[in-house]
């Protein structure tokens, strides 16, 4: 279902697996399929599609990973390897001609996993700093997968989160974004957790969370055939840049770039590096 259409920039829905999810595209060409975090949404992305959509065209979806705003189906089991499966229902539908795949934080281990299912049209892979291997949550992070057991802890991380001083923690964003972030950002990721459904949905992805998901995604990746590349932080302590080397050394068709002054959301912090970089990559592969 396509809800805002002009010559160039369209939003919609789509029916998968897990429900109804939402999308948004925009520009001409190539196609780039973006993936994002836990607790942000395709609005992320905006400053890098707003680089690359005069030469690409750009599709970002909205991930039930917390700050969505259409909810997954409520009897939909919530994992990485789920939300991979949609993500590659929606390729077929939203990505006819081929595609690049993009992932970041949690949106890099989906994608990890939906480029080991072989969708038609996948042409290559680019991973921002993202977790691999046993680093999946860091472990700063982890006590999001156990608090996600105890009843109202959803909640609490909503109410949490609208305080400056937390949000700047190593236990929320602090170690994730080095810019300032602006209070509209800022909404975009925490309102949508105002509702109930949308707390479920958070829940039941911390809950599921496994590295047993992302072990099996680097043992596979091993002999991934597809260019790959680590577009990687120097200096995030989220995801040291030596997992993404120790991972794509391990490949046969993958190489490492670092992203300099960043933390791990690069495509925040350094949004023209990292267009650039991708836009590089595509057309080194044309």
């Amino acid at each position: 279902m396509v809800d805002d259409v002009d010559n160039t920039a369209q939003t919609g829905t789509l029916a998968t697996s897990i429900g109804d999810m939402s999308w948004h595209a925009s520009g001409n060409g190539e196609t780039l399929l973006f993936l994002h975090g836990l607790l942000t949404n395709a609005s992320s992305w905006d400053a890098v599609i707003k680089d690359l959509e005069q030469e690409f065209r750009c599709v970002a979806l909205d991930l039930p990973l917390g700050s969505h705003t259409c909810p997954a189906r409520e009897d939909a089991a919530l994992t990485v390897e789920t939300l991979a499966i949609a993500v590659c229902e929606a390729a077929s539908e939203l990505c006819p001609d081929g595609f690049t795949l993009i992932g970041s934080d949690t949106g890099g281990v989906v994608a990890q996993l939906a480029a080991l299912r072989k969708p038609a049209g996948l042409t290559r892979l680019i991973l921002l700093s993202c977790d691999t291997e046993k680093n999946f949550l860091p472990p700063v992070l982890r006590y999001l997968q156990f608090a996600a057991y105890a009843p109202g802890a959803m909640q609490a991380l909503r109410l949490s989160l609208r305080s400056r001083w937390i949000r700047r923690l190593p236990i929320a964003f602090g170690w994730l974004v080095q810019r300032e972030l602006t209070e509209q950002e800022w909404e975009s990721i925490i309102a949508p957790l105002r509702s109930p459904p949308v707390r479920r949905d958070l829940g039941k992805i911390l809950r599921g969370i496994s590295t047993r998901y992302t072990m099996r995604a680097a043992k596979e990746l091993e002999s991934f055939p597809l260019p790959t590349l680590f577009l990687w932080a120097d200096t995030t302590k989220m995801f040291p840049i030596a997992n993404a080397y120790a991972l794509a050394e391990r490949m046969p068709n993958a190489h490492v770039k670092s992203v300099p002054d960043s933390l791990a959301f690069s495509h925040l912090d350094q949004p023209q590096y990292v267009s650039q970089s991708i836009m590089n990559e595509v057309k080194r592969g044309q």
